[in-house]
């Protein structure tokens, strides 16, 4: 079948194979360079993380392109500029009663906070796996700020200060 192309041909379909080889390499590490900053830069040191987590940056970048795509399935939306100018009143008022009524202030913080996640369209009820979902999105944020403060949340996303007053 070869005894057909000359030595001449043989080499340089050779050195043609390669250099498409070598080309098509390089094509790739950029892809996954490009790639990976760009997951770095979204998702800042959770990123780092995923990897110890996962094991390499392509098991870790598969889970975060997932909990990406989740959270774009849930439809959220952005704060009308009333609804926002509402939220921000409530919460001031919130972080002004803090300091003489810690205990009912968390408690209405839990319960505006989760009324802000349900107007930009967190579903109600699934909160807590909703944060999951979320918390790379964001970096540490929810972890560190809204994680604990909506951990007490129950299923249907009452707080035990709502589920107290319904029992009284």
């Amino acid at each position: 079948m070869f005894d057909q192309f000359t030595n001449a041909q043989l080499i340089a379909a050779g050195v043609v194979f390669a250099i498409v080889v070598i080309v098509t390499a390089a094509l790739y590490l950029t892809y996954r360079r490009t790639r990976t900053r760009a997951f770095q830069t979204r998702f800042g040191p959770e990123y780092d993380r995923a990897v110890l987590k996962y094991g390499s940056s392509q098991e870790a970048e598969a889970k975060l392109a997932d909990r990406e795509t989740r959270v774009k399935g849930l439809g959220l939306r952005d704060l009308a500029a009333t609804e926002r100018e509402r939220f921000v009143a409530q919460w001031q008022i919130v972080q002004a009663r803090f300091v003489d009524y810690p205990k009912s202030a968390v408690s209405e913080a839990d319960v505006l906070i989760s009324a802000l996640l349900v107007a930009i369209g967190y579903p109600r009820g699934v909160l807590k796996s909703v944060l999951r979902i979320c918390q790379s999105a964001t970096h540490d944020c929810w972890k560190t700020t809204a994680g604990p403060t909506l951990s007490r949340f129950g299923p249907d996303g009452s707080t035990p200060a709502q589920k107290n007053s319904v029992k009284q």
